[in-house]
């Protein structure tokens, strides 16, 4: 008989999983089975899903948009990294999961003044350079 159990994913999600346990014998030609499948009822403990309840201490920062800045003026990878953490620390709250939205919020930040300083360097040598072949002339 066909079974679909339930397993709790670390996201929260369920993950159907079917196990067939006369998969051989329900689907050879002419069985009366080919098409039929029986879900066993769950049990009490792959029923019952209990949510976190919403967080409503600190605000945690995400840094999203100073992470779109970094990208558009400053350094294009750093950004990119400051960016992916900043889009981490939402579904980490969600999920209820404080202690990663923390360390993502404090990663997406990081990484912020990392592209930042590494953009006004650039900048000013380009500033400078650009100086410089002014003054040569």
């Amino acid at each position: 008989m066909e079974r679909l159990h339930v397993r709790l994913g670390t996201d929260r999600n369920a993950v159907g999983i079917l196990s067939c346990t006369s998969w051989a014998n329900a689907c050879y030609a002419g069985s009366s089975r080919f098409n039929t499948f029986s879900r066993a009822a769950p049990s009490a403990a792959t029923s019952t899903t209990l949510s976190p309840a919403p967080y409503s201490g600190e605000k945690i920062p995400t840094y999203l948009w100073q992470s779109i800045v970094a990208i558009i003026c400053c350094c294009l990878p750093a950004g990119v990294v400051s960016l992916v953490y900043a889009i981490k620390v939402d579904p980490a709250i969600q999920a209820g999961n404080i202690s990663a939205a923390k360390e993502a919020s404090k990663n997406a930040k990081m990484w912020f003044w990392i592209s930042f300083g590494v953009g006004i360097v650039v900048q000013c040598v380009f500033f400078g350079l650009g100086v410089i072949g002014a003054l040569t002339e």
